[in-house]
């Protein structure tokens, strides 16, 4: 009976409902927080638009012609002062990823700082619809239900963050998005290059790049190849030829001390909560002596098996396969847990394999039981834990991907849930299987 009245809660009808009132209560309340503060720095140190000062104040580096110091971060430190001027902020938020982002948000940067969030914010929300529209052309079963999912997503927690905190974690979903649904229409050349405009985000790009690599498909790797050597030149034509190496010297030398201590608590990737979890919390005990070897040996075998278990489950990964929509999913959650940074709004990446998840089901006339509804309303609503890491010790989101890619693996692994994919479906039974 409680089975029965799950389902009837997150059936299509509902789940539209609750998602728009959700929706229109988050988008008012941003509202009413924006019209309530005037500052650009309200309590707290709190910015305005928050991460986005540091893409606004890159752009604003490029403009005046400084790009050469882009990541020097005195001049970071000066530039976000001059934007928040007269209101003072003590810390910095530093702008850390490729220099070929920076010419992008150059042309923000032309705009008072208010009207080119809200253009940013608006962008990464139309994206996000962009990519929801082209990934449910692929997806047969949740492509008659676009408006909720759309709806859904957005009124999510860690995307609705990600869009209206100045991250672009709606534009990284996309372009994944616009890759898979590439590759599975045949246009491989496109999904190299929606891979090579993901370069703003390395981590991301780079682990399905790699594996396109290993399967050989020339093409995809072609368009990943031709974007990335246009980005460099991009970064370079702003920024000087040598931005990669002066952007990794950035990422190790001050941003890293700094951003373990500040925010170590928050990270989902394995080797950054087994520093926080094993070295930062035990400094200066007895024990740190042998806590942080174990941490480091425990970060590489965490990594290596990440990486062994993407090549495994690649290994006969073709678009047309029945199989590829949960090859492709596996990656998401396996390149959040074994990436070099992560932090817990990421998780709203995870989106993207969990309607490919959903998908494969409902398409092969599974319905989804009780018990993984109810994980899938759990995972929903699982944001605010990141608050409990330290008094948890560890930081609890990191157990989200780590499920999510159980939950992948399990369904790769058993052949009799791989039936072949019903070239035509019937899409009134498939609306009310959902």
């Amino acid at each position: 009976m409680a089975s029965g009245r799950l389902s009837r809660l997150t059936a299509p009808p509902v789940l539209r409902i609750f998602a728009a009132s959700l929706l229109l209560l988050s988008v008012l309340g941003l509202a009413f927080q924006y019209a309530t503060h005037r500052e650009r720095v309200w309590h707290d140190d709190v910015v305005a638009g928050r991460d986005f000062l540091a893409f606004y104040g890159a752009g604003r580096i490029v403009l005046e012609g400084e790009g050469a110091r882009l990541y020097d971060f005195a001049l970071q430190k000066r530039v976000q002062d001059e934007i928040l001027a007269p209101q003072a902020f003590d810390g910095l938020l530093p702008f850390v990823n490729p220099a070929s982002l920076a010419p992008l948000y150059a042309a923000l940067a032309t705009l008072p700082y208010e009207a080119a969030f809200a253009l940013h914010a608006a962008g990464m929300a139309l994206l996000f619809l962009l990519g929801v529209r082209v990934l449910l052309g692929q997806l047969p079963a949740l492509g008659p239900h676009a408006g909720t999912v759309a709806l859904l997503g957005l009124a999510w927690l860690p995307m609705l963050l990600a869009v209206a905190s100045g991250q672009n974690g709606a534009a990284s979903f996309a372009l994944l998005a616009v890759a898979y649904a590439a590759l599975r229409s045949g246009r491989e050349a496109a999904a190299g290059v929606a891979l090579g405009l993901l370069l703003f985000k390395p981590q991301y790009a780079l682990p399905f790049a790699g594996l396109l690599l290993l399967r050989r498909r020339w093409r995809a790797v072609g368009g990943f190849g031709a974007v990335a050597g246009l980005s460099y030149l991009a970064g370079a034509l702003a920024c000087g030829w040598s931005w990669p190496l002066r952007m990794f010297e950035a990422l190790q030398g001050p941003f890293r001390s700094g951003e373990r201590v500040a925010n170590g608590a928050r990270h989902i990737a394995l080797p950054e909560v087994l520093d926080y979890g094993l070295v930062l919390r035990f400094e200066g005990h007895p024990a740190s002596a042998w806590l942080a070897p174990l941490a480091t040996g425990l970060a590489v075998a965490a990594v290596v098996a990440g990486i062994a278990l993407l090549i495994f489950a690649w290994r006969r990964a073709r678009p047309e396969r029945d199989d590829f929509a949960l090859q492709w999913a596996l990656v998401v959650p396996v390149m959040l847990l074994i990436g070099p940074h992560a932090q817990f709004y990421e998780i709203a990446l995870l989106l993207l394999p969990v309607l490919l998840l959903v998908d494969h089901r409902l398409a092969r006339g599974r319905p989804l039981g009780g018990v993984e509804r109810l994980a899938l309303v759990a995972g929903y609503f699982v944001l605010p834990l990141h608050q409990t890491a330290p008094a948890l010790g560890f930081q609890p989101l990191v157990l989200v991907p780590a499920a999510l890619a159980a939950w992948i693996g399990w369904e790769l692994r058993d052949p009799a849930r791989l039936r072949p994919r019903p070239d035509r479906l019937d899409r009134a039974a498939l609306r009310a299987g959902a």
